[in-house]
């Protein structure tokens, strides 16, 4: 709290205050700022003045909030979140939290794990992954985006698009056709698995890559318009993304986006400019596709949120590369209606 002129005292000895963190008093004087590793805190507000750097994984707690206001039974945690300290529910915290620890250590020995990837999978997937709600080849998929070599390679046809895509960061080519070329590497170097094949001109008649495409006639409309993510789901590798979660931290590392602009393209000449108010949801979507109109949209894979300057974001990547500009923002809803697929474990 707020300390009371002549009637408080410290030593220059002892570095630490309120919740045993380092005080620094040079920024507002004695008491008034302590040092959450991660955010700074002010005693006298109760809050802190910078936003929670995992805010995107808690929607549901106000970014600023100290000690997600449960300040009896709970201490902050380093500028992050709360920690139970007394009373019965820290035993059935603990229990909960072993109960987590045990099936994330089960998930992650599973023998369908390809067993060459296992001792690798502790780099890149953790205990917080799993507890999120995370799955092991979506956080694989984003770790081996990440680790593309950047640089160009020309592909002329869609199979070298989709061999290209899983070496090099910019493979160019069809949207879809990179996505389905990273996603499917993922599900087979963790479980061997090969859902999303394109390596012969008979691969291209699939149910998988008419998903993809979204070539819509005797498709399951439950799964149309999905892209990429719309073959998973027929497959039972991937869950839909709730629409009003999809801005709001529902999106998961390897989530599979596309995106549908609300115009009619058909025609010669296309004109970004005149949306049709025909198309404002994915059943709308689905009938063009059916009907075999054409749709502008692109596939993308979710690889992040984010906040800057300019507000919220979400970052992707896509067959050019993953770069600080590859960003949607809330406003991009105006003209385009975004769906969300996350991956699903075997």
């Amino acid at each position: 709290g707020v300390t009371i002129k002549e009637r408080s005292w410290n030593t220059n000895r002892y570095r630490f205050g309120f919740q045993g963190q380092e005080m620094d008093d040079d920024i507002k004087g004695e008491g008034n700022s302590a040092n959450y590793k991660y955010r700074m805190h002010d005693p006298r507000l109760g809050r802190f003045f910078a936003i929670d750097p995992l805010y995107a994984k808690y929607p549901h707690n106000s970014t600023y909030a100290f000690s997600e206001n449960r300040v009896i039974d709970a201490v902050e945690l380093e500028g992050l979140e709360a920690s139970l300290i007394h009373g019965p529910q820290l035993n059935g915290f603990k229990e909960a939290f072993l109960a987590e620890v045990q099936n994330y250590q089960l998930k992650v020995n599973d023998s369908k794990i390809n067993s060459n990837l296992k001792p690798a999978v502790m780099s890149f997937y953790d205990l917080e992954n799993y507890i999120n709600g995370e799955s092991i080849t979506g956080n694989y998929l984003d770790y081996s985006i990440r680790n593309l070599p950047k640089k160009h390679i020309s592909s002329k046809t869609s199979f070298q698009t989709y061999r290209n895509s899983t070496v090099c960061s910019e493979p160019g080519g069809l949207c879809y056709v990179a996505s389905m070329g990273r996603t499917n590497k993922a599900f087979k170097d963790v479980y061997n698995l090969n859902p999303l094949p394109l390596s012969s001109e008979a691969d291209k008649k699939t149910e998988a890559y008419r998903y993809s495409a979204s070539k819509g006639r005797g498709l399951n409309r439950n799964y149309l318009g999905y892209g990429v993510g719309g073959a998973l789901l027929a497959q039972d590798l991937g869950e839909i993304v709730p629409d009003n979660m999809f801005w709001n931290g529902g999106l998961k590392p390897g989530a599979q986006i596309q995106y549908w602009h609300k115009i009619d393209n058909e025609g010669s000449e296309i004109d970004y400019t005149i949306l049709d108010e025909n198309i404002t949801t994915r059943a709308d979507v689905v009938e063009k596709l059916i009907t075999n109109s054409k749709l502008y949209g692109h596939s993308v894979i979710f690889m992040s949120y984010g906040e800057d300057e300019e507000g919220s974001f979400i970052r992707y990547s896509d067959y050019y590369g993953a770069d600080e500009s590859k960003k949607f923002r809330p406003e991009d809803k105006t003209d385009r209606i975004f769906l969300g697929v996350n991956l699903k474990d075997k």
